[in-house]
């Protein structure tokens, strides 16, 4: 059977979101070593979003690293809603072609 790469993001967001940081950052060493370079830095901001440590959640969602915009704007309300008054939040959205409203 096939690892779903994927998969990883959503379990280390929810290990963050239940307060067991200790196996979030395993899950972040873990899509480090697993992830498509393409996929790399959106999975990062996931599991960084998800323990709701900004600095790092932003650094990795930045276009230049990540070329996820598509899957970005489907999932920002669900996962993200925390950072929506940072403004570092809103630049980010800016330079994916995102407006808050979206």
């Amino acid at each position: 059977m096939q690892e779903e790469k994927a998969f990883y993001r959503f379990l280390g967001f929810c290990y963050a979101k239940e307060g067991d940081t200790i196996n979030a950052y395993r899950i972040l060493d873990t899509i480090k070593e697993k992830a498509r370079p393409r996929e790399l830095s959106y999975q990062l901001f996931v599991v960084y979003a998800g323990l709701k440590v900004s600095d790092s959640a932003l650094y990795y969602l930045d276009p230049f690293r990540n070329k996820q915009t598509r899957t970005f704007k489907r999932e920002k309300d669900n996962f993200f809603g925390y950072l929506s008054e940072d403004p570092r939040f809103l630049e980010v959205l800016q330079k994916h072609g995102i407006s808050q409203s979206n």
